[in-house]
């Protein structure tokens, strides 16, 4: 083996499991649904550069005869006009264009929380597949030992054939058992690589995390929350949107100059046009009311929902946490101790190799039970945290 091809080997082996958080922020980095919304922030940075910005003059040329027989007599007019914006109607597009850059960040903030509960769950479920699939290839060597050791004692007479026979299907069923939880590995790995890309090997465990109380919990999220953010956002933007809409009335308002030759003399003039509202923008106006009155009434009730969703979120949560400690306190246990003590009895000449399988059945369907617990408690962990609206 060369230096390098050692050195890479090296650095293969001592490169550390991937945890949660380590996908979580791959995903972040990568994803191209974040990639998306940024480049949206990028236009409504954009768009707020433009709001600032004055109307762009106008060029005047006026011409009462062409072609113009004697430069003394002809009348034409060179000018410019600039277009003005009185009413305040600046500052409202100015307002408008800088709530849409925060409304812009704040889906931003929306999409990054819902992209990494996806891969919390996404990651809980290939360690409950890896598992699963751990606990089933285990069996599968034990069934093999089983159904060797059957064969001696029936070789040696001290069994029936039937119970060899049990031994053997036994290990069938486990052989096919272990297919699909492979297969199952298989496709958590791809859900979860189309997230964050290519896995390692190893993957790390989330250690527990202790949950405060729900009370505290529902008002973090009622401060926090990007989505009622967005909805003050929304608020805001239709009282901008209502200031916009009476300054409208002064739309049109210009000012301009120009000077040439009339009647073969120099002259000059000057203009102001102001528009006559006359019919007064109350549609737009109006409408800009009852939209802010409908995002109102929308950020009340989701409120409401939040604090439902928390709620519900923190009783999921506990009901997994209990159920994961007592098949870890109690079932786990019970389950070993039982498949010891039938193996025990069997290698005594005491019990069957029916006893032993039914034990090991018990066993790993106990073990895999424990596992579907884990994955529960994971995945309301990952729940919880996107109710409560704290930051990947």
């Amino acid at each position: 083996m060369t230096r390098l091809a050692l050195v890479l080997v090296l650095l293969t082996a001592a490169a550390p499991p991937l945890d949660q958080a380590g996908a979580v922020g791959r995903a972040l980095a990568h994803h191209p649904q974040l990639r998306a919304a940024e480049a949206r922030v990028a236009a409504a940075r954009a768009r707020q550069v433009q709001a600032a910005a004055a109307p762009n003059p106008n060029f005047l040329l006026a011409v009462d005869q062409v072609p113009i027989a004697d430069p003394r007599e002809g009348n034409f007019m060179l000018g410019a006009s600039q277009p003005l914006l009185p009413g305040g109607q600046r500052e409202a597009r100015v307002a408008i264009a800088q709530l849409d850059l925060q409304l812009a960040e704040a889906t931003l903030a929306v999409g990054r929380q819902d992209l990494a509960v996806r891969v919390k769950e996404a990651f809980a479920r290939l360690l409950y597949d890896r598992a699963v699939a751990a606990l089933v290839s285990k069996a599968r060597t034990a069934d093999d030992a089983a159904v060797a050791r059957a064969g001696k004692r029936y070789q040696a007479g001290e069994l029936a054939r039937v119970e060899v026979l049990r031994a053997e299907v036994e290990r069938d069923r486990t052989l096919r058992e272990l297919v699909a939880a492979e297969g199952r590995v298989l496709q958590a790995t791809g859900r979860l690589e189309t997230l964050i890309g290519e896995l390692p090997d190893a993957l790390a465990a989330p250690g527990p995390v202790a949950v405060p109380d729900g009370a505290f919990l529902t008002r973090r999220a009622l401060e926090v929350r990007q989505e009622l953010v967005l909805a003050r956002l929304a608020i805001e933007r239709e009282a901008a949107q209502r200031r916009l809409a009476l300054a409208g009335l002064w739309t049109g308002t210009e000012i301009a100059f120009s000077g040439g030759m009339v009647s073969g003399r120099p002259g000059f003039s000057t203009s102001l046009s102001m528009p006559v509202p006359l019919y007064r923008q109350q549609g737009e106006v109006a409408e800009a009311e009852a939209n802010r009155a409908a995002a109102e009434a929308e950020q009340e009730g989701l409120r409401r929902e939040i604090a439902l969703e928390v709620r519900l979120a923190a009783n999921a949560w506990q009901v997994a946490a209990n159920q994961a400690q007592v098949f870890a306190a109690s079932y786990l246990p019970q389950a070993e101790r039982l498949v010891a003590n039938a193996q025990r009895r069997f290698d005594a000449g005491e019990g069957s190799a029916a006893e032993v399988l039914e034990a090991r059945r018990a066993g790993l369907e106990t073990a895999i039970a424990h596992e579907d617990a884990l994955l529960a408690l994971r995945q309301a962990q990952a729940r919880l945290e996107r109710a409560v609206g704290e930051a990947p």
